[in-house]
């Protein structure tokens, strides 16, 4: 029962992060689409509630060469944990990740592919060689976010 009640609570605070990341402005800047086109480079893969609700794990795979390139298709060039090395057809969707086919809810930006659904973020930072940063966050029985930073 308090398990449940917990994961109740980190899908009510994964929600709300997600309501006010939907309303932040993107004015100026290209589709996300575009945006995300070319190659990302794996720094970490963090995964929250897969050993029980407050368990919390990060693996650092700073010092791989684990490379997924976004063009025409997706195309994971190493294996690891979620994903074989291969091409993937993706699609883009604008929709609420949790609730499908909900006009009244914060939309987000969606990537489908591998059978796997993730919430896109992208962030560009000045103070880091004015990288580019991809977070794409996916929400099954647990929560994991793979880091990725543009390949230049």
């Amino acid at each position: 029962m308090k398990a449940m009640k917990t994961r109740k609570i980190i899908l009510l605070v994964c929600l709300i992060s997600i309501i006010f990341q939907s309303c932040e402005s993107e004015e100026g800047n290209p589709p996300v689409e575009e945006r995300i086109s070319g190659k990302w480079k794996l720094n970490q893969i963090k995964t929250i509630g897969e050993n029980g609700a407050n368990s919390f794990q990060l693996k650092d795979f700073s010092e791989s060469n684990i490379v997924i390139e976004f063009k025409d298709f997706v195309d994971v060039k190493q294996s690891f944990e979620l994903h074989n090395t291969g091409t993937y057809d993706f699609t883009f969707i604008y929709e609420n990740y949790f609730v499908l086919d909900n006009a009244d809810l914060p939309q987000n930006n969606i990537i489908e592919f591998d059978s796997k659904r993730y919430l896109v973020e992208i962030t560009e930072t000045n103070s880091n060689r004015g990288l580019k940063h991809l977070n794409l966050t996916s929400y099954n029985a647990f929560k994991t976010q793979l880091l990725l930073e543009e390949v230049k």
